[in-house]
């Protein structure tokens, strides 16, 4: 029973198509489909031994169909059927692997049974050749002889196995193409020449003794079979070769796999070695040796307390006593010169199965300590930001108050009341000052949704030095400004005075003595683009570090005083935005930094 899937959305084809079937007495099984998503549906449920495929389908084209679901039905034959003849399509069909191509002539139906029962043949004839050439491959290439697919004429090597190429010691590329005389020496070739001649007649030569040369000079003796087979009218020779040096070749494979062994191991970043109970040193990795200042050859043998850690005994907590002691995993931290040290200590079985040694892996985790630290002091400067907009809120309210019953006090007092009317306008501009401080505060901690909108940067200039300027003031930080009117730019606003207020801190910073910050806006007239400068008078930064200051964690102040996350959030921002930040500086000068910003297009 042949089942069949047909894609077709004229059920009139359809209805036809199965007439036809039924008339031709063949053992078909029909499932028709109406729409490519029924079809769809039906290849992922059921299996069908060939699809007919309508050309013209709703929502898509047949070969689009198929194109979607080719890794469902990948070994399924398919014929396409379309009204009209199109050399372009039936190009596009062949290359898609389709089968047949029908057009819907007068006597199409008649034809359909034969074309069916002859591409379902073809497909099985095809499908057992591809299972037969995949057993053959597999057979080929997991053989634990070396093979080889030698040209019957000229003798050169036309495949090899993985086998072989350990065999004659190169990759594939240093082996195919090459005559197999070319691994042989002179006194060597006449005896396989002589092999060749007979295989001929034979179609079957054995060589007891070969002397064969590998890509490297190596030697390797080798008994030899020769077969001769035909495949596809075009006689080949099958070479067996099998290794009679297997000692010797043993030998050399446990060479070069410690030599891969040593190579990972002394890859690898962390500390390794590898102890025996008495604590002395039988392996060592090259980043261990460095660590101590000394080669892998000199510490073999020493007492790892000594050589890691210059003690006279064993340490108070080593791990490794434990691990021999119960034979599992230990685990300390530890201090060591100023570097804080993760050790890991692993019982390593012998040849006997007794645990006779045990891996040492020391991991310098400093840096990511010190990296935790600062994240910790950043998530904690962010809940600073959360409770900042909450106090904010709950300040609006008695501020509200205040100014209800200054506005009430100053309209019933009389105006001849001078002193009580400066009182009351002194309170006025207070508690304007007190809002502007609990807007800007607001606005800063509003969550971003990255909207982007036409924005003056002078505003949020502004609105940036208004939630700081007590600050500034406070560290005798003069503000010089010299703003161009207007700079407007597509950004989110929330994320620029974000990138703002992080370069207006980092200027602060660097000015611990108090000094000049210069912010300055202009359009450029050779790039056409905005350019927001902040220079200090601060320390300066050395030229070593200027290369690591958008680095996220990378500072040079105290813990507490820098997260290291100022400087990488506003360039990240900006850079968002299209934009990149310039830095210049000089030591005991001064720093400045340019954030350059597109202009907004009708500006442009």
């Amino acid at each position: 029973m042949i089942r069949i899937l047909l894609v077709e959305d004229d059920p009139d084809i359809a209805n036809l198509t199965q007439i036809q079937l039924r008339k031709s007495g063949e053992q078909f099984s029909l499932v028709h489909a109406m729409d490519p998503n029924e079809a769809l549906r039906l290849v992922k449920q059921q299996t069908f031994e060939i699809v007919l495929l309508d050309y013209n389908l709703p929502e898509m084209t047949g070969l689009d169909w198929l194109e979607s679901v080719r890794s469902i039905i990948k070994d399924t034959p398919i014929l396409l059927i379309t009204g009209a003849g199109n050399e372009k399509v039936a190009v596009a069909a062949m290359k898609q692997g389709v089968y047949d191509y029908i057009i819907k002539d007068g006597d199409y139906l008649k034809k359909l049974p034969f074309i069916i029962r002859s591409s379902c043949e073809k497909a099985d004839l095809e499908r057992q050749l591809r299972q037969s050439r995949q057993r053959y491959a597999k057979l080929f290439h997991v053989s634990h002889d070396a093979v080889l697919i030698l040209d019957s004429e000229t003798h050169k090597i036309l495949e090899a196995n993985g086998r072989a190429t350990r065999v004659f010691g190169g990759e594939q590329s240093q082996i195919v193409g090459k005559s197999l005389f070319d691994f042989c020496d002179i006194d060597e070739c006449e005896k396989l020449q002589f092999a060749f001649l007979r295989v001929k007649d034979n179609l079957y030569e054995e060589i007891e003794y070969l002397v064969l040369r590998d890509v490297n000079g190596n030697t390797h003796e080798a008994e030899v079979s020769l077969n001769v087979i035909d495949a596809d009218n075009v006689n080949i020779v099958q070479c067996i070769l099998r290794d009679i040096t297997e000692k010797r070749h043993l030998q050399q494979q446990i060479l070069k796999s410690k030599g891969r062994l040593q190579a990972m191991f002394d890859s690898v970043h962390d500390l390794i070695s590898v102890q025996d109970k008495d604590y002395s040193i039988v392996m060592v990795n090259n980043r261990f040796a460095d660590w101590c200042g000394n080669t892998p050859e000199k510490l073999i043998g020493q007492k790892c307390f000594s050589a890691y850690f210059k003690r006279e005994k064993p340490c108070e907590d080593c791990p490794l006593e434990e691990t021999f002691r119960h034979r599992r995993e230990n685990f300390i931290e530890t201090e060591y010169d100023e570097e804080i040290l993760h050790i890991w200590a692993n019982p390593m079985p012998g040849l006997t199965n007794n645990d006779e040694y045990a891996i040492e892996h020391i991991r310098i985790v400093t840096e990511q300590k010190r990296l935790e630290e600062q994240l910790i002091q950043s998530e904690k400067l962010a809940t600073i930001g959360i409770l900042s907009s909450g106090i904010a809120h709950e300040l609006r309210n008695p501020l509200n108050i205040i100014e209800a019953a200054r506005y009430y006090l100053s309209e019933i007092v009389p105006e001849e009341e001078e002193d009580i009317q400066k009182k009351l306008a002194i309170i006025r501009v207070n508690v304007q000052r007190s809002s502007k401080i609990i807007n800007n505060l607001l606005e800063f901690s509003r969550k971003n949704n990255l909207e982007r909108e036409e924005t003056d940067l002078n505003y949020v200039l502004e609105s940036t030095l208004g939630l700081i300027e007590k600050e500034l003031r406070h560290r005798e930080i003069l503000i010089n400004k010299n703003l161009s009117a207007p700079v407007i730019s597509q950004v989110n606003s929330e994320g620029i005075r974000h990138a703002f207020l992080n370069l207006i801190m980092n200027a602060m910073q660097a000015m611990p003595e108090g000094g000049e910050l210069q912010i300055r806006t202009f359009i450029d007239a050779i790039d056409k683009h905005i350019h927001v400068e902040f220079e200090d008078s601060g320390i300066g930064i050395p030229a070593e570090n200027l290369k690591h200051i958008f680095t996220p964690f990378y500072t040079t102040k105290p813990i507490g005083e820098g997260t290291g996350l100022g400087l990488h959030i506003a360039n990240s921002i900006v850079t968002h935005h299209k934009g990149k930040i310039t830095v210049e500086s000089q030591i005991q000068k001064g720093t400045k930094f340019t954030v350059i910003l597109p202009l907004m297009d009708h500006v442009n």
